[in-house]
């Protein structure tokens, strides 16, 4: 599996709601990295729904080419 970390910790987020819950009840490591992409948060729905499209766009390549 790609990016697999050895780690006693096992989370699988779901939402923001999830991470603020399991940090509020101090089950976080002290530290922690998280992978995230900021070039696709956008409150312009237009480039939001742009940005979604060239994702989908590109994983359909990625798919095709493999």
């Amino acid at each position: 599996m790609r990016d697999k970390v050895k780690s006693k910790f096992k989370y699988n987020f779901k939402s923001t709601d999830d991470i603020i819950s399991t940090l509020n009840n101090k089950k976080l490591p002290a530290k922690i990295m998280t992978k995230i992409h900021p070039q696709r948060w956008n409150d312009n729905m237009f480039l939001w729904f742009s940005e979604l499209a060239c994702q989908n766009i590109k994983n359909l390549v990625k798919v095709l080419l493999k």
